[in-house]
């Protein structure tokens, strides 16, 4: 066997692996004995366009003992006024040294509310109405912080691009026992155990503050289980194109591939290279049929990883059918992404999301000009 089919071999077995590990959030109807507040925080910097339907989907939940608390985070947009029409708790938030605006927010959040449970969830989640109160089932019979990554919604085509992108932030977190870190987009936490952890305030500097916050739960003896929710919980990515695309994956993958540990980086990064190696022998071949070969072997292996990448991808977002079975283009994009985002954050040491520079060495925020 040569070695290149080896490691295709290896990269089938671990992305299968990672594929038999998944777990979804247990949709319970079951009757509770006790009903805890909720606080419902959503740090928002702006959202106009996302708050009144966030809004719309928290009150229309069978849970009813919660409150909502929109966190502005020195909007640019008219974020303030519109959550402020809409009836709900508004708090503005404003970065201190050595804060990021988001982690301020959130802690900002906590310091203005009186739930039991702390539920943060980012403006562009969308839940169906039975999601709080599964939420609160799975606590109060598992007490560890429930984190969930969304289904992604597509208003642009070019979001299913990230693929790739989420598939390994797919598999980073929900593929080993050990905590890496968590999903940021929507947590839930209960107020003893955030207070025990010290919060926001712990990690205030981390610009990513899903993964550092893990990691202070898990030192602190606190579970945090990563699960899926499929359609019950979806967010929409990066609506605003190709542009956002490029920016907010630069932003987040480079440093959240050196923030976990090497076991994890070592088996995702084998998947990857067998997914990359079997999906560009195909395009290659019909460019260059003489320099580049594709027999009955490589066809198996672009198949297998195409059916693998299918079967993740339907449990992860609306990314249809062609880009998963033509898993060569996102697997480029991702390659291209990840090598001259990593480069461009190892030179500026910084990187740059709505609006505002952010020192990834823990510096302060400073408005970008």
């Amino acid at each position: 066997m040569e070695f290149s089919d080896f490691l295709r071999s290896l990269a089938v077995v671990i992305g299968t692996f990672f594929f038999l590990r998944i777990r979804f959030l247990n949709n319970s109807n079951s009757e509770l004995e006790e009903y805890p507040k909720v606080s419902v925080i959503i740090p928002a910097r702006n959202e106009e366009g996302n708050i009144p339907e966030l809004i719309k989907c928290l009150q229309s939940q069978t849970y009813k003992n919660f409150e909502i608390i929109v966190v502005d985070d020195e909007s640019m947009d008219n974020t303030l006024k519109v959550a402020k029409n809409l009836g709900v708790k508004v708090v503005s938030s404003r970065p201190d040294a050595g804060w990021t605006g988001k982690n301020k927010a959130c802690y900002e959040g906590y310091l203005n509310s009186d739930g039991e449970i702390l539920v943060f969830m980012d403006a562009d989640v969308r839940i169906r109405e039975n999601v709080l109160k599964t939420t609160v089932v799975n606590i109060l019979k598992n007490p560890s912080i429930i984190s969930i990554q969304p289904y992604m919604l597509i208003k642009n085509k070019l979001e299913r691009l990230s693929l790739v992108f989420y598939v390994i932030g797919c598999f980073s977190l929900l593929g080993f026992r050990k905590t890496e870190g968590m999903f940021g987009a929507y947590f839930a936490i209960r107020r003893e155990d955030y207070e025990k952890i010290g919060g926001h305030s712990a990690i205030k500097s981390d610009v990513l503050d899903d993964i550092s916050l893990a990691k202070l739960a898990s030192k602190s003896g606190i579970q945090v289980r990563n699960l899926l929710a499929y359609k019950t919980v979806s967010a929409y990515m990066y609506p605003g194109g190709i542009k956002d695309i490029i920016t907010g994956w630069s932003r987040n993958f480079p440093l959240g591939a050196r923030a976990i540990s090497l076991p994890s980086f070592f088996l995702v990064f084998i998947w990857v290279s067998g997914l990359i190696s079997s999906g560009l022998n195909l395009p290659l071949h019909l460019l260059f049929p003489e320099q580049f070969r594709f027999n009955f072997t490589d066809f198996v292996f672009y198949i297998i990883f195409a059916i693998q990448t299918i079967l993740v991808s339907r449990r992860l977002g609306d990314f249809g059918f062609l880009i998963p079975i033509l898993h060569f283009i996102p697997s480029i994009f991702f390659a291209f992404l990840f090598i001259i985002s990593t480069l461009k954050i190892a030179i500026a040491r910084k990187v740059v999301w709505k609006g505002r520079e952010v020192s990834i060495m823990g510096e302060n925020e400073c408005q970008s000009q």
